[in-house]
């Protein structure tokens, strides 16, 4: 059986380990993007935190 290596064709966003976080990733309106600001994910806790007022 011959194994061979695919690569993935998706882009991918890499973040390093050591990266500064610039903010929370919020648009104008408060609410939280996707990727932004050395974050990803997370979105509903990004908002709840600034709705706390950080």
């Amino acid at each position: 059986m011959k194994i061979e290596e695919v690569k993935s064709t998706t882009k991918t966003q890499r973040i390093a380990s050591h990266s500064h976080v610039k903010g929370l990733g919020l648009d104008e309106s408060g609410l939280a993007k996707q990727a932004a600001s050395g974050l990803v994910g997370q979105e509903n806790a990004r908002e709840v935190w600034r709705r706390r007022g950080g």
